[in-house]
């Protein structure tokens, strides 16, 4: 690429001068700079138009369906709960879950599903757990874990479970959803204590 000078000449005009010495009229510079301006041009279309195609995937690659609804105990709203749409008979879909919001609502997610929201079209088991871990194990980070395993000072921390536990598994829940291609798929959970 040339390195272009430009030195007075006389008071008629500009002499303009390439990194190689040579004189170059003012009628071809202007040619070049066009010619630049369009190459770039033409680079950076093709470049987003490029980008378009490989950097972009499909937003929905596992065709998943937006799936919501919203987790009650006893009538009453449950925060923090995770919930799980676990496919049912090893079918199509894939593990599907949120976390409730403070109003107990969630909003499905599938893993791999790009920037959709949702689950698969399927039949799901349900479950939905609220667990608190408190506490801290006795020994610190430097113990092996050989001896953790025997030493009777290892403690686990204590799991303080705000759900029956029977909602934790898919075979013991009794809940259960049939995702659609078409209809709302809202999906309500009144859980009870007992």
């Amino acid at each position: 690429m040339n390195i272009l000078f430009l030195t007075p000449v006389d008071t008629r005009g500009l002499r303009i001068l390439g990194y190689s010495g040579q004189c170059v009229k003012p009628e071809k510079l202007l040619h070049k700079v066009i010619t630049m301006k369009k190459n770039l041009l033409i680079s950076v279309v093709c470049l987003l138009a490029l980008g378009s195609v490989i950097g972009c995937g499909p937003k929905n690659p596992l065709g998943v369906i937006k799936v919501t609804g919203k987790v009650t105990m006893d009538g009453q709203a449950v925060e923090g709960a995770r919930v799980s749409f676990v496919p049912q008979g090893g079918g199509n879909g894939q593990l599907a879950s949120a976390t409730t919001n403070s109003e107990g609502v969630y909003s499905l997610t599938t893993a791999g599903a790009g920037d959709a929201m949702g689950a698969i079209p399927g039949t799901y088991q349900v479950t939905i757990a609220k667990n608190e871990r408190i506490g801290e194990s006795t020994n610190d980070d430097n113990t092996p874990p050989e001896e953790r395993q025997i030493s009777d000072s290892y403690a686990l921390a204590k799991i303080i479970k705000h759900l029956p536990a029977k909602y934790e598994r898919p075979s013991s829940s009794g809940l259960t959803a049939n995702v659609e291609k078409s209809g709302k798929n809202v999906f309500d959970f009144n859980l009870e204590k007992n």
